[in-house]
């Protein structure tokens, strides 16, 4: 999401900015109050509005509160709305103005209608990259085009339930027990993912992602992982792309077995914490840290 911003002033006049409307006090710190604006590293650009944790004390803008507003939404996480009071904000219905927006994708019409200043959390069509149906149907165009390893980045997936015919010959070949790892298209958190190995497992009218399951993955400490890298992208066109320089290594909290009798047991299949979190209050021996199997990295730098 693009930072909100105060005002247009540049760098190269912030001193006669901050003379003439007293703000030079909103950069600086004092005590135990954080500033409420960073000036940018660049010229021409404004200034930025810094956001905290709950709790934080933050230097308040004079006379100026009444037009930091968030537009209010089912799907404002509390976590964003305790930092953007902290910061000042006051939260509004949609239909009032706003300058930000944390929240589901808008629709193509209200993109249109959105101001200069108004910033939002979705690039439009972002979804494309975000649901794991589009993804695919986006990366098989690619392996179609070009005929090499370039985007063989996803295991082969079947667009449920449009390519179920499909699915069912996959799942009845004899030549060896076949798994594949069902998913909702467009959810999070491990919800409703199952891996199975016969076809009246898979219900043939739900909207699904059925992948081939990898059964040979590789393992740190015996456990599956994934490793999560951060990005705040500011521009498709041209593409700017800016990488958080610490990411988490999410851990199964049960060490991979590949028999498949195991393939029931999420805490040993799935990474996602919200799966794993549960391993430390079960019966189940984790073989991970009790954080629900997250710890943090360093991305190393990129040539």
């Amino acid at each position: 999401m693009t930072s909100l911003t105060s005002t247009k002033t540049t760098k190269s006049t912030n001193d006669k900015f901050d003379e003439k409307t007293d703000f030079k006090y909103l950069f600086s710190q004092s005590n135990d109050v954080q500033p409420f604006l960073r000036a940018s590293l660049f010229d021409n650009v404004p200034p930025t509005i810094l956001f905290y944790v709950k709790g934080t004390k933050v230097k308040k803008p004079h006379n100026h509160t009444q037009q930091l507003t968030w537009c209010n939404n089912s799907l404002l996480a509390l976590v964003v709305r305790h930092s953007l009071l902290a910061s000042h904000f006051k939260l509004v219905e949609e239909d009032q103005f706003w300058f930000g927006y944390w929240g589901r994708h808008l629709k193509s019409a209200q993109y249109q209608t959105l101001k200069p200043c108004q910033k939002v959390n979705h690039f439009p069509g972002a979804f494309h990259l975000g649901r794991k149906d589009r993804l695919w149907l986006h990366l098989f165009d690619m392996m179609q085009r070009f005929l090499d390893d370039e985007f063989c980045i996803m295991p082969y997936t079947y667009i449920l339930p449009k390519d179920i015919k499909r699915l069912r010959v996959y799942l009845s070949m004899k030549d060896a027990v076949r798994h594949v790892i069902l998913k909702p298209p467009a959810s999070a958190r491990g919800t409703g993912i199952n891996i199975v190995s016969r076809f009246n497992m898979v219900p043939e009218k739900t909207s699904l992602v059925a992948q081939h399951y990898i059964e040979s993955p590789f393992l740190i400490n015996d456990s599956k992982f994934d490793l999560r890298i951060y990005v705040y992208v500011t521009s498709y066109d041209p593409l700017r792309i800016y990488v958080y320089k610490e990411g988490l290594v999410r851990f199964a909290s049960v060490s991979y077995n590949p028999e498949i009798s195991s393939f029931t047991n999420q805490f040993m299949h799935l990474t996602n914490y919200s799966i794993n979190k549960l391993a430390v209050s079960s019966s189940t021996s984790s073989t991970q840290p009790e954080d629900g199997g997250e710890q943090q990295f360093v991305v190393p730098k990129w040539k």
